[in-house]
C-alpha cells in the first residue's frame, strides 16, 4: 500500500456515539429469582438475582417501585432480610462468607457488607425481636443461629437448633420479645417419615422450649414458612406422600409464643408447594403457586381455618414459582416469577411480577405488574448503507428471547433521519436480522423460530430510500433461516440455507440458486459486479482424535449469483477457523475469522482477489491480524482499505468494542480506537458495520446494565467501484 492511502487510513475519525433510538423501560431483561420479601410496616422490599447480581426495589401497596430500573447492589446467594425498625438488615452469603448489610426504605445500601461468618453455611432464616436479629445458618443439614445487634454485629454465635435428625428447612418469625422457629426433620429409616418442630428462643438467643408439630408423617416436604401476629405465630407446609402421583396437603398450625401450645388445623388437599404465610384479621392464611399444564397460573390463598380458599388468576397459562408474600397490616404484597414471555414451546426465561391483595389475602387491590425492571433491552443490530445513507436493524428484546423488529435511518454523520425508529414485525423469537440495500430499496429479512426444534420461518419487508415501509404485511419466504445478503446492485443475494434468494433492484423475489451439497449457508458479498460466498466445514466435536478442526471455505459467484469455478480453500490449518465476514473493497475481498488455536483467540484476515485466487497467504497460514478478539466482529470497505469493528475481552465481565482501519490485506494501518466498554451477562456485544456507519451494542448502567444499540459515523466514504493501486 502507498504512503498515502496509509495516512488516509490512519486519519479515520469515529463520531460521537449516538443512541439508535430512546430509551424505554419494562419487565427486566434477563431471568430474575427471587429471594425474599420484606415489609417496614408501610412499603414492601423485594430483592432478587437478576442477570448481573442482586437486586432489590423498595415497592409500595399500589405496586409502584423504586427506583427504576433497579441495579446491582452485590453478588451473593441466600439472600435473607429483616426491618429493624429504622432499617433493613440483609444477610448473604459469597465466596465463602456470610456478610451483611443495612439497607434504607429507598432500597439503597447505607453500610458496607461486614463479613458476619466464614465457611460453608449460608443463612436460610431470619427474624427481629427489636433490639436483636436472630439469622439461622445452615451447613450440610446441621443448623445453627447467630444473634445479632442493630448494626449486623455478633451477640450470641453458635446457638444450636435442637433436632432429632438433620433439619433441612425452616422459618423463623418475632413473637412476644423473643423467637420461633419451625423446622422440618427427615429420617429414612425404617421408612422415610417427616417431623415438624417448634422452637422457641428467648431475646437474648437461649433455646428455651420445643414442641413437635407433627411427627413421621409418611410425606415428603419441601419447604416451610411461619408468620407472626401478636404472641402467635401461623406455620404451614406442603406434604406430599411418597409415591409417584401421591396426593398433597397443607399442613397449617397456629401456635402459642409462651406455651409453644399447637392448634393442628384440618388438612386441605392442594395443588402447589411451597406455601408462604401471612397474618390476616382473622388468623393466618397461606398462599401458594398453583398450575397445572395447559391451565391458568393460579394464587391461592387458604385460610388456616376451615374458611373458602381464593385463587386469583396470575397468567392464562404459565408455569411460576418462588412465591413471596408479606403483610403489612393493610395490604399483603406477592411475588413470583412465571415463564408468560416465553415462547410457548420454550421455557427458556422468566420475569418477575407481583400483585396486591387487601389485608384477606382475598380482594386484588392491584393487577399483576412487573416488580423488576430495566431499560428494554436491544441487540443484534445490522446494517446497510445507500451511499451515504444507512438503514440500521435491531431487536427490541421486549421479552427477552422474543421482541420486535426495529429499523431507523441515518446520515453520514451518525445523525437520525427518522424522527423514531419503525417496528417491522412484533413479539417474534430472537433470531439475527439481515439488511441489504438491493440498489432502489432495503430489505430486512428476520426469522421466527417456530417449535422446539428449531425450525424457523424467514419473513421480509422492503424499506425505501425515504423511510416508507412499502410492504403492507410482512412478505413469507418459507421455512428456513436467512443468513446473509449482499447486492450488486442489480441482483441482491440472500443466503438461505442450502439456497440463493435472488432479488430485483425493486425488492422483488426473483428464482432460486440451489448451492452445492457442501455449501451450507454461508455470508456473502459483492464488488459491484460478482459476489463471493464463504462458509464452513469440519467438526471440533468432543471425539479424540477430532475427526476435523473447522475450515473457511469460499466459491465465486457470477453477476447473476451462479457459482463459477472451484471452492476456494481459505483457512485450512490446524486450528479452528470459523465464523466468518467478508467484504469487498470494489475490486477483491477481504474474509475476517475468528483463529482458536489452543489459548490463542484471535480475529485474523485473508484476501481473495476478483478472479478466486487467496493473495498474500496461502491456506495454511494464518491471516493477518485484526484484533484479539473472537466474541463479535464485522468489516466494511473504505476508501483504500477497510474498516474493522470487534469485540475484545478486558476481563472475565467487561470487553471493549474496539473498530480499527485495515488496509486491502487486512493488516491494521492504526492503533484500534475503542468505541465503547460494555459487561456481558447473557450473550456476547454485537457488532454490524457498513461502510460509513458501524452500530454495535453496550450494557447501558442508566437503564439497569441492559444492552442498547447505539450508532457511530466512520467519517469516510464508500468504495467507488474501480480497480484498486496494488
Amino acid at each position: 500500500m502507498n504512503i498515502t492511502a496509509a495516512l488516509l487510513l490512519a486519519a479515520m475519525l469515529v463520531g460521537p456515539e449516538r443512541p439508535a433510538a430512546a430509551p424505554a423501560y419494562g419487565p427486566a431483561y434477563g431471568t430474575q429469582y427471587p429471594h425474599t420479601l420484606l415489609t417496614d410496616g408501610t412499603d414492601f422490599l423485594a430483592l432478587w438475582t437478576g442477570m448481573d447480581g442482586v437486586h432489590a426495589a423498595a415497592v409500595d401497596e399500589r405496586g409502584a417501585v423504586r427506583p427504576t430500573p433497579s441495579r446491582a447492589l452485590f453478588q451473593g446467594q441466600y439472600v435473607q432480610g429483616t426491618w429493624t425498625g429504622d432499617a433493613y438488615l440483609l444477610a448473604w452469603y459469597f465466596e465463602n462468607r456470610v456478610l451483611t448489610a443495612r439497607m434504607n426504605r429507598d432500597a439503597q445500601l447505607i453500610s458496607a457488607p461486614v463479613p458476619l461468618a466464614v465457611g460453608d453455611a449460608v443463612p436460610v432464616a431470619m427474624a427481629t425481636s427489636g433490639s436483636h436479629t436472630l439469622i439461622v445458618l445452615s451447613r450440610y443439614l446441621d443448623m445453627t443461629a447467630i444473634l445479632v445487634g442493630p448494626d449486623g454485629q455478633v451477640v450470641r454465635g453458635n446457638i444450636a437448633i435442637p433436632a432429632e435428625t438433620r433439619p433441612y428447612a425452616v422459618a423463623a418469625v418475632a413473637v412476644d420479645g423473643g423467637f420461633l422457629i419451625a423446622t422440618i426433620e427427615t429420617t429414612y429409616a425404617p421408612v422415610a417419615a417427616t417431623t415438624a418442630r417448634a422452637i422457641r428462643i428467648s431475646a437474648e438467643g437461649a433455646v428455651e422450649s420445643s414442641v413437635k408439630l407433627i411427627e413421621r408423617l409418611p410425606h415428603n416436604v419441601n419447604s416451610i414458612d411461619a408468620a407472626a401476629k401478636g404472641d402467635r405465630a401461623g406455620i404451614a407446609f406442603v406434604a406430599r406422600r411418597n409415591t409417584p402421583a401421591g396426593p398433597q396437603r397443607l399442613y397449617t398450625f397456629t401456635v402459642d409464643a409462651h406455651t409453644l401450645a399447637a392448634t393442628a388445623h384440618a388438612p386441605r388437599m392442594v395443588v402447589g408447594d411451597d406455601p408462604q404465610v401471612v397474618p390476616t384479621p382473622g388468623g393466618f392464611a397461606a398462599g401458594m403457586i398453583e398450575y397445572q399444564t395447559n391451565a391458568p397460573l393460579l394464587l391461592t390463598t387458604i385460610p388456616f381455618d376451615t374458611g373458602e380458599r381464593h385463587a386469583t388468576e396470575l397468567a392464562t397459562s404459565a408455569p411460576g414459582s418462588d412465591l413471596r408474600m408479606a403483610s403489612n397490616g393493610q395490604t399483603v404484597m406477592s411475588v413470583w416469577r412465571d415463564y408468560r414471555f416465553s415462547p410457548p414451546y420454550s421455557y427458556s426465561t422468566t420475569n418477575m411480577f407481583g400483585i396486591a391483595f387487601d389485608a384477606t389475602a382475598t380482594r386484588t387491590e392491584t393487577g399483576v405488574l412487573p416488580v423488576a425492571i430495566s431499560g428494554v433491552a436491544q441487540g443484534h443490530p445490522a446494517i446497510a448503507s445507500a451511499g451515504t445513507t444507512s438503514l440500521v436493524a435491531w431487536m427490541d428484546l421486549t421479552r427477552t428471547v422474543q421482541g420486535n423488529v426495529m429499523v431507523r435511518r441515518f446520515d453520514a454523520r451518525g445523525n437520525p433521519l427518522d424522527s423514531a425508529p419503525t417496528a417491522l414485525v412484533a413479539d417474534v423469537a430472537v433470531q439475527q436480522p439481515v439488511v441489504a440495500f438491493t440498489g432502489e430499496v432495503w430489505i430486512v429479512v428476520w426469522r421466527v423460530v417456530l417449535n422446539e426444534n428449531g425450525n424457523a420461518r424467514s419473513y421480509m419487508r422492503r424499506v425505501a430510500r425515504n423511510g416508507a415501509v412499502l410492504d403492507p404485511q410482512p412478505v413469507d419466504l418459507g421455512p428456513g433461516a436467512a443468513i446473509a445478503a449482499a447486492s450488486n446492485g442489480t441482483v441482491t443475494l440472500l443466503a438461505f440455507d442450502r439456497q440463493l434468494l435472488r432479488f430485483s433492484r425493486a425488492g422483488e423475489r426473483l428464482e432460486t440458486i440451489t448451492l452445492p451439497e457442501t455449501v451450507w449457508g454461508g455470508v456473502l458479498a459483492s464488488n459491484g459486479s460478482d459476489f463471493l460466498l464463504v462458509w464452513t466445514e469440519g467438526s471440533d466435536w468432543w471425539q479424540f482424535p477430532s475427526p476435523n478442526y473447522i475450515d473457511v471455505h469460499a466459491i465465486r459467484l457470477d453477476a447473476s449469483g451462479h457459482p463459477v469455478g472451484a471452492r476456494i480453500d481459505v483457512a485450512t490449518s490446524p486450528a479452528n477457523e470459523l465464523s466468518p465476514v467478508v467484504a469487498s473493497n470494489g475490486t477483491d475481498f477481504l474474509i475476517a475469522y475468528a483463529h482458536i488455536a489452543g489459548e490463542e483467540r484471535v480475529v485474523r484476515a485473508k484476501r481473495v482477489l476478483r478472479e478466486g485466487a487467496l493473495a498474500d497467504h496461502t491456506a495454511l497460514q494464518p491471516g493477518s491480524l485484526v484484533g484479539r478478539g473472537e466474541m463479535s466482529y464485522s468489516v466494511a470497505p473504505r476508501e483504500d482499505g477497510y474498516a474493522a469493528v470487534f469485540v475484545r475481552g478486558i476481563d472475565g465481565r467487561t470487553a471493549a468494542l474496539d473498530t480499527v482501519a485495515l488496509d486491502a490485506r487486512g493488516v491494521p494501518a492504526e492503533e484500534p480506537v475503542t468505541l465503547g466498554i460494555t459487561n456481558w451477562y447473557s450473550w456476547s456485544p454485537s457488532t454490524a458495520i457498513a461502510s460509513t456507519m458501524v452500530a454495535y451494542t453496550r450494557t447501558d448502567p442508566a437503564l439497569g446494565d441492559v444492552e442498547r444499540v447505539f450508532v457511530r459515523s466512520l467519517g469516510g466514504e464508500p468504495p467507488r467501484r474501480r480497480a484498486m493501486r496494488r
